[in-house]
Parts: C-alpha cells; sequence; structure tokens
C-alpha cells in the first residue's frame, strides 16, 4: 500500500499546517472507503496538479470558502480541467482537508461546516450542474422570512449577540462587515421630521477582524438608511434590557464603554462590549439559514455554487456571502415593490449612482430621506403599525393599506377624501371613529385604461400573520 508523503512544505515558516500537512493529516481518513486505486490517483493529483499552485506559507487556520473558491479556479485554469472535473473530484480534494481541519481545532467557528461540495444535484444525478443551479430557489420564501422575522426580533434581550447583526441585516440591506461596524448611537432621529429614525453607516470591520475602519466594501458604503418602525422599537426595547443588565462605565477587551450607545449592535454572544467580526455572521448566518429557518443544507451549499459560477460575469452581485446575498437580494425585491425609484434603490443598496446628476449626499438629506422613510413603512412585515397622518390642507397617498387619519377641527368643516383603487376588486374599507355631523359616500367608477396589476394587496395577504 503506497504511504502518501507529499514532496512539499507541510508547515508554514512559523511551523504552521499549511494546506499540504493539512492533506497529509486527514488524507487517511478521508479517503478511508477508497480502492487503493483510486486514492493512488488522488496523490497524483494533490502531487502534480494542486500542490504546485499553493502558498506554503499560508495557514490553513486562516483559509475561508472564499479563498479556497478562487484557489479552486486557479488549479481549474493551470490544468485546463472540465467542470465536470471539478464539481466530482477537485472540490473535495481542497473542502474535505479543511473541513477536518477546522472540525478538530475550531469546532464552534468551522466556515467550511457548510460548503460547495454539500450541493446535489437531483433524481439519480443525470441532471446537469447547470440545470440544477438554475433550479435553485436564491431568495427568501414568504415562509421563510416570516419565519427569520419571527426568530430574529423574538427577544429583545437574546444572549446571541450575532442575531441582532443579522437582523440589521435583514431590514437594511447592509453587507456583513457594515453591521458589524454600527453601534447603537448610529441610531438617529431626522431633525424636521420628528420620529422619524434611520440607521447611518460611516464605518465597518477590516478584513477578517472586529477592526473598525471608516466606510465599508466600497467608496458607497457611506448612507443614512430609514428603519422600519417594528424595527426600530425591537432595538429601543433591546436599548432598555442592555441598559438595565450592564452597569456602565463597561470595561471589556480593554476598551472602555461609558453608554449604551457606544457598545456594537452585533456582538458577540452575551459579550456586549466584543464586536462581531464578518466571519462571525457568515457562520451565524448559514446555521441560522439551515437550524432555525430550516433552508436545506444543500441548497445553501448550491448557492454558493452559484455565487462562484456567476462571478466575473453579468450577473455577479458583489456578494460572496450566502447570508449576506439572500438578504440583500430579499430587501432590494422589497424596494422594488414599495415604490422606490432605481436610484433610492441604488443608495439604499449601496450600490454605484448611475444616470443622474444627484450625489450619495444629497440622498442624505432629509427631504429625500423621508420619503424614503415613508415607503420603508409599508414592508409587509410592518402591518401591524397604523400609519398614521395628521391632515392638513391636502395629503396625497398611494398604495398604502392601514391608513389613519386624525382630523382635529375646532371648528365646523368639510373634507373631502377621495380613495382610488387599481383594479376593479380592491377592496376598500372605512372606518369612522369620532363625532361626524353628516357623511356622505359618492361612489365613481371608471374604465380601468391601464393593465397595470396592484400586487401590493396580494404581498401584504401573503404576509399576513395567521389568526
Amino acid at each position: 500500500m503506497r504511504v502518501f508523503d507529499p514532496k512539499y512544505p507541510k508547515y508554514t515558516p512559523h511551523q504552521k499546517l499549511n494546506f499540504v500537512g493539512t492533506v497529509q493529516r486527514y488524507f487517511e481518513f478521508i479517503n478511508r472507503d477508497n480502492k487503493e486505486s483510486t486514492n493512488d490517483t488522488y496523490m497524483d493529483f494533490y502531487n502534480n496538479n494542486i500542490f504546485p499552485y499553493v502558498n506554503y506559507g499560508k495557514p490553513v487556520e486562516s483559509f475561508d470558502i472564499d479563498y479556497v473558491d478562487d484557489l479552486v479556479r486557479k488549479i481549474q485554469e493551470k490544468n485546463e480541467y472540465r467542470d465536470s472535473t471539478i464539481y466530482s473530484t477537485i472540490r473535495h480534494l481542497m473542502y474535505d482537508p479543511c473541513k477536518c481541519f477546522f472540525n478538530e481545532f475550531y469546532p464552534k467557528n468551522n466556515p467550511f461546516e457548510i460548503n460547495p461540495t454539500d450541493f446535489r444535484r437531483g433524481g439519480d444525478g443525470s441532471e446537469s450542474q447547470e440545470s440544477a443551479i438554475l433550479s435553485i430557489v436564491k431568495s427568501l420564501t414568504v415562509e421563510e422570512e416570516k419565519k427569520t422575522f419571527q426568530i430574529l426580533l423574538a427577544d429583545p434581550g437574546t444572549d446571541k449577540g450575532e442575531y441582532l447583526g443579522l437582523a440589521v441585516m435583514f431590514f437594511t440591506a447592509c453587507r456583513n462587515n457594515e453591521a458589524c461596524g454600527l453601534n447603537y448611537g448610529d441610531i438617529l432621529e431626522m431633525i424636521n421630521y420628528p420620529n422619524c429614525f434611520y440607521i447611518q453607516i460611516t464605518k465597518s470591520v477590516e478584513y477578517r477582524t472586529n477592526t473598525l475602519k471608516s466606510g465599508g466594501k466600497t467608496q458607497n458604503a457611506f448612507r443614512r438608511l430609514p428603519l422600519v418602525s417594528i424595527f426600530k422599537e425591537f432595538l429601543d426595547k433591546r436599548i432598555e434590557c442592555l441598559t438595565s443588565k450592564i452597569q456602565f462605565p463597561l470595561e471589556e477587551n480593554g476598551k472602555v464603554y461609558q453608554t449604551v450607545y457606544d457598545i456594537p449592535i452585533a456582538c458577540r454572544g452575551n459579550k456586549y462590549g466584543t464586536r462581531c467580526n464578518s466571519d462571525d455572521l457568515t457562520i451565524a448566518g448559514r446555521r441560522f439559514l439551515r437550524d432555525e429557518v430550516g433552508i436545506k443544507k444543500s441548497r445553501i451549499a448550491g448557492i454558493m455554487v452559484s455565487i462562484s459560477e456567476d462571478k466575473d460575469t453579468e450577473y455577479d452581485l458583489g456578494e460572496k456571502d450566502v447570508t449576506t446575498y439572500l438578504l440583500r437580494r430579499n430587501m432590494a425585491t422589497h424596494l422594488y415593490t414599495l415604490g422606490f425609484s432605481v436610484l433610492e434603490s441604488q443608495y439604499f443598496m449601496g450600490h454605484k449612482m448611475e444616470g443622474t446628476a444627484l450625489k450619495r449626499s444629497d440622498f442624505g438629506d432629509e427631504t429625500f430621506l423621508y420619503e424614503m422613510w415613508k415607503k420603508i413603512q409599508r414592508h409587509p412585515l410592518n402591518q401591524e403599525q397604523n400609519h398614521i397622518y395628521n391632515c392638513d390642507k391636502s395629503l396625497n397617498l398611494k398604495n398604502q393599506s392601514n391608513v389613519k387619519l386624525f382630523i382635529d377641527s375646532k371648528e365646523t368643516s368639510d373634507y373631502l377624501i377621495q380613495i382610488d383603487v387599481k383594479e376593479m376588486e380592491d377592496p376598500i374599507k372605512v372606518d369612522i371613529i369620532g363625532d361626524f355631523i353628516e357623511t356622505n359616500v359618492f361612489e365613481k367608477q371608471e374604465e380601468i385604461q391601464n393593465e397595470e396589476v396592484n400586487i401590493i394587496r396580494f404581498i401584504n395577504e401573503a404576509y399576513k400573520k395567521e389568526d
């Protein structure tokens, strides 16, 4: 029986296991059920086609999915492998040793716990890789989104600090490194529009650390994002819980926090002064999607494969992390249905704004910000909130439900309220509370001139809580 003895360095200059040493350490365990001839072939693969392209000075403990995926691409390019060889063999040879290493030394923080090798084609395996990828659901379903909402906002006093980071990503579509950079003091109220709140993104964390840095992944990171009322109320309750739990000033990891507004929103567990890094949210997010929301491991892995396949193509969304990809894509869909303009969506998502003379700073102005705030309140998960407005001379509301108008008049006045629907079957229900001398209803039906479908009503129905 042939003994696997790689001809390349097995340790870094600092005597840490590199990829070569890791493969040797776990080779027999991983391939224990293979035929001897198969293992001989794998040894040759490693020595001749994989190890020559590995950085021997990089310890495996610093590896993550993105790094290994880039390495797989490099190996494919250098050896001119077909995609089928990558799917069936090379990915396993690359990912399996890494997974074993982290299972042994870092079981609680294993970035390879779910990886592209977990993606399985359906049926008897005859389905092509391309067809299998196309069949993957790459957004949250309504039920999955409702479940995410219910779990993340279930307990403002939770000891799972990472869930606060996931909740921020869920409601603001910010990236994981941006969510890690936020403090409770970044939640601000508009000066000219009382009780309208937003969160200000001015910083993020450096790659794989919780060290703060100015800005984010791109120069478009600086932005003010309006908060959905139901999420703002949850954050208020969280602040109350922390204020009662923590004795300030809080000293942790050599840092001193004077008030609750100085501590990070996304913290590690119940270490309220320890800021998460992007890896913390990546790992917590994958486990949350699998164990709490119930998304199958193979689907999460399939999205990883899809992200990798789309890299450097017109379909590349620029997101490598599955959780970030799903939550940002989910919110982007909502922005469209809530009536955000293309420019507003580009600003909200932190994308480059194209075809406009407006600057990003213009959208941080409260006039623009308030318009986005009004739209975001119509988020389907914010349905239990009554949208309250003061009626003065005139008020124009479009595509809204659960609207409450306060009419405060000390003198006798006449008010004309016009309610239009886009479709004949759209129901209208008006409840009048208070003393009115006389109420008249005038009904007018007109032929609808366009074929536009009002999907807002159907969306809100889908998100309604079950009795």
